[in-house]
């Protein structure tokens, strides 16, 4: 089970054609782990991995005609639940949500209801409207949790099963994603159990930038603790920068789509990269539009300095650039982002 800071620390991102695998095979230990004791008399197929590999490389190839597939990524980059939906052909307006798994030892932690609300964030910013899905009757557990976010019951239905065997599945219908979103979002603050405040003393500290060995400069030094994260916020981070005499807060850089803004609280930094440098005290601001000129901070001064520091999170879409350096955070084929040389080499 994942506590509520590791459940804050996992993110959603679009999956790709190189995720096939790793969906397939948390797919395949869903089914086992749900379906097995629920399908008296039906067997899962003996190659039951193998037929979802070839569903997923399938459904994720460039040409398959998909709204949303998404997977739950945790801190080491493995993939610990998707969902996938696809247009319902009859009714422009709706869509199926055709699967929602998660791995079996991290049920009940709260992805799901991640996925569910992104699953409704992503298709409601698309112009669409309502979400339908089948559950196995006797999935009780399922229904219960699609209940929790307004599913309202339909007909049964005989469904098709991997490997020729049929279900009786109920059908759910969602009556909007504006709700839907808003229920699985209200359901997730509940279970990471944000605290209502904190003392910043009490929260922890990171020392360190993460760029790649020699290519943090000023910045190896920087300590920043991650304020937002506790609160379970999604949309935005907040970190407090406290940066000792001769230390930065990252190399000079710029962002493809993610938004900053500094506050000054205490101490003096130096803003630099937009040509002249400029000197920032306490109670100056400043903020960089996503694909604004490069920027950092530095404290040139002989006492520490902290700093406010709020940006938004884009990590599927944002790249960064630092200028007059042979770096770059690029988005990956699979997802990641990796730092490389200009070159597109890939620095370990």
């Amino acid at each position: 089970m994942v506590d509520a800071q590791e459940l804050a620390a996992i993110h959603v991102r679009p999956a790709v054609g190189s995720d096939a695998g790793a969906i397939a095979a948390l797919h395949s230990a869903s089914w086992r782990d749900v379906y097995a004791p629920l399908l008296t008399g039906t067997a899962l197929p003996a190659d039951l991995e193998a037929e979802h590999r070839g569903l997923w490389e399938k459904v994720l190839a460039p040409s398959a005609q998909v709204r949303a597939i998404l997977v739950a990524v945790d801190e080491a980059d493995r993939i610990v639940g998707f969902g996938a939906t696809h247009p319902d052909p009859e009714d422009p307006a709706l869509d199926h949500l055709a699967a929602l798994h998660t791995d079996p030892a991290l049920r009940g932690a709260g992805i799901g209801l991640m996925l569910m609300r992104e699953v409704a964030d992503r298709l409601l910013a698309l112009g669409r409207q309502r979400l339908w899905c089948y559950v196995l009757e006797e999935n009780l557990g399922a229904k219960a949790f699609y209940a929790r976010l307004g599913a309202v019951e339909g007909a049964l239905e005989t469904v098709p099963l991997a490997g020729g065997e049929r279900t009786v599945d109920r059908r759910l219908d969602f009556p909007h994603h504006r709700d839907l979103g808003l229920k699985a979002r209200a359901q997730l603050i509940a279970r990471l159990a944000p605290p209502a405040a904190v003392r910043v003393a009490d929260v922890a500290a990171v020392v360190g930038a993460p760029h790649p060995a020699g290519e943090a400069g000023l910045a190896a030094a920087r300590v920043k603790q991650r304020l937002g994260t506790l609160f379970g916020l999604s949309d935005f981070g907040v970190n407090l920068l406290t940066l000792a005499p001769g230390v930065a807060s990252a190399p000079c850089h710029r962002h493809s789509h993610e938004d900053e803004f500094v506050y000054v609280l205490e101490g003096e930094v130096w803003l630099t990269g937009q040509g002249e440098d400029r000197r920032l005290v306490p109670g100056d601001c400043a903020g960089f539009a996503a694909g604004g000129p490069p920027h950092a901070l530095e404290n040139r001064s002989d006492t520490p300095a902290r700093v406010l520091e709020i940006g938004s999170r884009r990590p599927d879409r944002d790249e960064v650039d630092y200028p007059g350096r042979d770096l770059l955070v690029r988005q990956q084929p699979d997802g990641s982002r990796r730092f490389l040389r200009r070159d597109g080499t890939v620095i370990e």
